[in-house]
């Protein structure tokens, strides 16, 4: 049985750059797509039905992976009512981490589809906002204990 394969939200296309004539998209995927899935145009429907962000043919996308291990830049060959196709798919591979990320005993550092933040054990909740890198998790993670006076 095969798994449907969640949509590309509106939310998570934005303009990189606008040009005179073409647009450069930067797109962050939704957990469970890999790069073979942006073969399908399906995936687009409801970024195309909403037409918060008109992409067009000729557009640059550049789709990043939820967990940020891989990314796609493709060239927009046709859009309808129905989804956009790319072509011209070039797959580049990012290497994983080389340790695993900060946690202590209460909370831990993960990656959350578009930065790192800081999670709480015992429910799973995100504590604050998203950080560009661990470190900066790790320092908003430290200003969740009291600080002892000097």
């Amino acid at each position: 049985m095969e798994t449907k394969k969640p949509k590309i939200s509106s939310q998570s296309v934005e303009v990189d750059v606008a040009g005179m004539k073409t647009t450069r998209w930067f797109v962050r995927l939704p957990e469970g797509l890999v790069a073979d899935d942006l073969k399908d145009p399906a995936l687009w429907s409801v970024v195309v039905a909403q037409r918060l962000k008109v992409i067009k043919k000729h557009d640059v996308v550049y789709a990043v992976g939820f967990a940020d291990d891989f990314a796609v830049e493709a060239r927009v060959v046709g859009v309808s009512g129905d989804g956009i196709a790319l072509g011209k798919l070039s797959i580049i591979n990012f290497p994983a981490p080389t340790k695993p990320l900060y946690s202590d005993d209460l909370y831990a550092i993960a990656w959350v589809g578009n930065g790192y933040g800081v999670i709480r054990k015992s429910d799973k909740m995100q504590m604050g906002p998203v950080f560009a890198t661990e470190q900066k998790a790790i320092m908003h993670l430290q200003n969740q204990y009291p600080q002892d006076a000097a």
